[in-house]
């Protein structure tokens, strides 16, 4: 004999009950991710205004280049395409034991070195366009770490496990970026410092936001389970 009728009505109404259900937590993930990368961009990029002419966290670590601007004239006529370059240049096509070798080692260990970083062309600054790509940056950025946070939520991560989630990228990126620079290309330590608690302090202020938003396993409001 088939199932009965009324049988086969209630698994049908079930499954149609069980679909709706996650679609509806699909839709909520999806709302959550979104805003809450949106308000996390909108949270670092006021950090971001905030940091540098108000709170100076940079301090002397990004300082004007002294002189009456003859160096920067010297600069764009031996350097006169926009680019990177770090001096002492080592040699080319030179064996390790070679003199040229030998004489950039002793330049490169007395100092000084440095990496220069110019644009001839110039930048207005300000530009609305840099404003504009800064925000739209810090979006993409804030929606990847709203959707690791989201999907932490759904999967039983408390608020706390979700902060500590989240502050992992910027953590991240400072060590193999930053600090990477540092070690490498010996950039000075007050510049990393301010680069790195810049970066750090912004992205926290927005992880902790961001966690709240995205919730916890079948969360129906934002934080409820703080």
């Amino acid at each position: 004999m088939g199932e009965p009728c009324w049988g086969r009505t209630m698994a049908i109404g079930e499954n149609e009950a069980i679909v709706s259900e996650r679609h509806r937590e699909e839709v909520g993930e999806m709302v959550r991710t979104i805003l809450g990368g949106f308000v996390g961009a909108v949270i670092f990029f006021l950090w971001g205004v905030l940091a540098w002419p108000v709170l100076d966290i940079w301090g002397g670590a990004l300082r004007d280049m002294p002189g009456d601007g003859s160096i920067e004239t010297v600069f764009a006529e031996q350097l006169p395409e926009s680019g990177a370059y770090y001096f002492p240049g080592m040699p080319e096509d030179v064996t390790p034991d070679s003199a040229e070798m030998v004489q950039w080692t002793n330049e490169h260990t007395q100092g000084p070195i440095g990496l220069v970083l110019i644009r001839n062309e110039g930048l207005e600054p300000y530009a609305p366009a840099s404003i504009l790509g800064g925000f739209l940056l810090s979006i993409l950025t804030a929606l990847l770490i709203a959707s690791v946070l989201v999907f932490a939520g759904s999967r039983g991560a408390t608020y706390g496990g979700r902060v500590a989630i989240g502050l992992i990228f910027p953590v991240f990126s400072i060590l193999s970026t930053y600090w990477m620079q540092w070690n490498w290309f010996a950039w000075p330590d007050d510049f990393v410092q301010a680069l790195s608690l810049d970066h750090l302090i912004g992205w926290a202020i927005a992880v902790f936001v961001m966690a709240a938003i995205a919730g916890g396993k079948g969360s129906e409001a934002l934080g409820s389970d703080l």
